[in-house]
């Protein structure tokens, strides 16, 4: 009974964070939807993912480290993890600045370059209190962490639908990101009051490093995964026509990753801390159930899906209606790989968690170099059947791992 509390009181004050996020969401999309063309919103879409896709190279795998980790490692876990965060942050954001060119050029789409060179400022803001929120999750203080990461979330998507409404210029949802790393900063800044000093232990370093790698393959993996319908799609479709995936994409599957997101989040400093203590079979098997209840609710979605977006957005976006009930269906398979994930991310078997998301992202990128599926329902009934295979490697897995959780 006590583990069902706290795993609810996670999950509730994520879902808090994430209704605010969707509510604010809601009201950019609608603006987006309504002062930006199709080729305009298509740009934006693409300049997010490409920026998601260097942000992840920050992410490192050094938090769900400091998560995992037993008691005594906490301090000089922490000690060296933000001597790396802050080197790899820099290098990240020189990089993603140098290469906004080549990427424009590649994409045949100049507007993108001052777009992704703009988002890069972030990167260098984030560092200033990332082992502070490590830290809140660690002790499973979801309740400050789910409020200020909501707010935080509500603030950008705010800022950018008051930005458009007034300028409507695409760089005001570059000036959104850079706006939003520091009102995070200015949240989390008074979390803890524990100071920690960067240091340098070569022993601690050379397993930091080597656990976040392997952490970090799989979070690199899991993100490619994700943008990469977005990364081929615009290769493949006409702007006009990647412009009317990329809002099905957000007003569909976009709504349930985020709520996945939200709910893994929850979940992996609970078994953590559980498999700190001692047995957490139970617990274990507790989070599965609950994750087969947040898929049944990706199936109301999508049955909802074409109803709230005609609701919301009128006729403008018809073409998008059947292509965006069919995602939801797609945010089911990847969340069963997500928390297959974070199960063995739980257990410290970082090898196995980077093997699984390889296997996932490889399988979805083979099938779109192979098939090169050139329509929108071919796009979404390509992903959905690669899907079906994320189902069966997780269940196999799962068939094996039961054996020794």
């Amino acid at each position: 009974m006590k583990a069902l509390k706290q795993l609810a009181s996670n999950v509730s004050w994520m879902m808090v964070s994430e209704g605010m996020a969707r509510a604010s969401r809601l009201v950019t999309l609608f603006v987006l939807a309504s002062y930006f063309t199709n080729v305009h919103y298509g740009t934006v879409m693409l300049a997010l993912v490409c920026h998601e896709l260097f942000r992840i190279l920050t992410r490192l795998g050094v938090g769900a480290k400091i998560i995992q980790c037993e008691e005594e490692q906490v301090d000089k876990l922490c000690a060296n993890a933000i001597l790396l965060q802050w080197g790899v942050n820099v290098f990240v954001a020189i990089v993603q600045y140098t290469t906004a060119g080549l990427l424009a050029q590649f994409y045949n789409n100049y507007d993108l370059a001052v777009l992704i060179q703009l988002m890069a400022i972030s990167h260098l803001i984030y560092p200033l209190v990332t082992v502070k929120v490590f830290m809140l999750q660690r002790a499973n203080r979801m309740r400050y962490y789910g409020i200020a990461s909501g707010l935080c979330v509500a603030f950008e998507n705010l800022f950018v639908a008051v930005g458009v409404f007034i300028y409507e210029s695409i760089l005001i949802v570059a000036f959104a990101k850079v706006a939003a790393a520091l009102f995070w900063v200015v949240l989390f800044w008074q979390s803890s009051s524990k100071r920690v000093e960067p240091q340098y232990d070569a022993n601690v370093m050379k397993g930091l490093v080597r656990d976040s790698l392997k952490i970090f393959g799989s979070e690199a993996l899991k993100s490619f995964r994700w943008q990469a319908d977005s990364l081929f799609a615009a290769r493949l479709l006409s702007p006009e026509i990647f412009g009317i995936y990329s809002f099905a994409k957000s007003a569909s599957i976009g709504i349930g990753q985020t709520l996945s997101s939200a709910y893994l989040s929850a979940v992996y400093p609970f078994l953590c801390q559980r498999r700190r203590t001692g047995n957490w079979v139970k617990e274990l098997r507790l989070a599965y159930a609950v994750t087969a209840l947040v898929c049944l609710g990706f199936i109301v979605q999508s049955q909802l899906a074409e109803w709230y977006i005609q609701l919301l957005f009128g006729n403008r976006w018809d073409t998008a209606l059947l292509i965006a009930s069919m995602l939801c269906l797609l945010a089911i398979p990847t969340l069963i790989a997500d928390f297959v994930s974070t199960h063995l991310r739980a257990r410290g078997d970082h090898g196995l968690d980077l093997v699984l998301m390889g296997c996932c992202s490889g399988t979805l990128a083979l099938a779109f170099l192979i098939i090169q599926p050139a329509s929108l329902t071919a796009i979404v009934n390509m992903q959905l059947a690669v899907g079906g295979i994320w189902c069966l490697l997780c269940a196999l897995m799962v068939l094996d791992l039961k054996h020794y959780v």
